[in-house]
């Protein structure tokens, strides 16, 4: 099969499951995709769930963690020579655009698949997804609630001017194979300039024509507009601190990612350090909230240096 190498089965079981739960990510990601895997498994024990990790490299140690949590997982290793011709950059690897291949790995098994990123928490049940009717929509995805940063060039090409968030997608097998969107995402990252290509390239492809999904299923908390009175069901960490950084600021979303990190097979991976100025500053200002005087003085001169030095 194109972009795939090989797999390996983890706790297989002989029966089809009601979803197929698809993640993506590179090595340095692998510990914060099981921590998703574990909170989904975690709160829908009674569900019969599939998880796949679309990866180029998983350690001996993680397989070990991954068959620890007891879920029925598979694991790919990708062939990035699929994908070489596409955009990367540090903030967005290679690793962004293997979701584009999932319908087809279980596209003879399963009618819909679920694709998440890492950076997404569960902390409830997943039933209401299991069951969307999607009606004759390829995908169901969640709306942003305020586009005003979206790429000018990208806003000029979305004639719905609507901007869905493609961390949580539900996707008809089906459908998506038949209207060739696969081929499409490829044709459109390699002539299209964007800031996020692998979600900008969707938007314009699908062009606000998908089924819109709670944000419930799709709350960013660093987003106010996704402030709702309900508890969310996936809690997706986007922005560029994320909850298993030193640098992120306390607050009941981070604390709670940090209840399901401290529970799961990876409690005893370190926390990352700050790798740029603007998370030195808050880690500084964490460490000064636990009193810790000097060292927050510390790392706050130097984020404060560091952002001179940049302008």
């Amino acid at each position: 099969m194109n972009g795939i190498n090989s797999f390996i089965k983890i706790n297989e079981r002989s029966t089809l499951p009601e979803l197929d739960i698809f993640l993506s990510t590179d090595g340095n990601y692998i510990p914060y995709c099981g921590v998703c895997i574990y909170s989904i498994h975690h709160n829908n024990k009674s569900k019969d769930l599939r998880f796949h990790i679309l990866t180029k490299h998983v350690s001996a140690d993680d397989i070990s963690k991954i068959e620890e949590i007891g879920a029925q997982v598979f694991v790919y290793d990708i062939d990035d020579s699929y994908f070489l011709e596409l955009k990367t950059s540090e903030r967005f690897p290679i690793s962004i655009y293997y979701r584009v291949i999932a319908p087809r790995i279980v596209s003879s098994e399963s009618s819909k698949i679920l694709y998440l990123d890492c950076d997404i928490l569960c902390d409830g049940d997943i039933s209401n997804l299991i069951n969307l009717d999607m009606g004759e929509k390829i995908m169901a995805a969640a709306f942003e609630d305020d586009i005003k940063d979206v790429d000018e060039n990208l806003f000029k090409k979305l004639n719905s001017k609507k901007y869905f968030n493609s961390g949580v997608l539900l996707i008809d097998n089906k459908k998506w194979i038949s209207n060739n969107v696969e081929k499409k995402f490829m044709d459109e990252l390699s002539t299209g300039d964007y800031c996020y290509p692998d979600q900008d390239s969707l938007n314009v492809i699908f062009d606000g024509d998908v089924f819109p999904l709670s944000n419930d299923f799709n709350f960013i908390p660093k987003n106010s507009g996704s402030v709702k009175k309900n508890k969310p069901v996936l809690i997706h960490y986007a922005g560029s601190t994320k909850p298993w950084s030193k640098a992120a600021m306390p607050s009941y979303h981070v604390n709670l990612y940090k209840k399901y990190f401290q529970s799961s097979p990876w409690r005893y991976t370190p926390y990352k350090e700050p790798s740029n100025d603007r998370e030195y500053i808050k880690y500084g200002v964490c460490l000064l909230m636990r009193f810790s005087l000097l060292k927050g003085t510390l790392f706050l001169c130097r984020g404060f240096y560091k952002t001179l030095r940049r302008k």
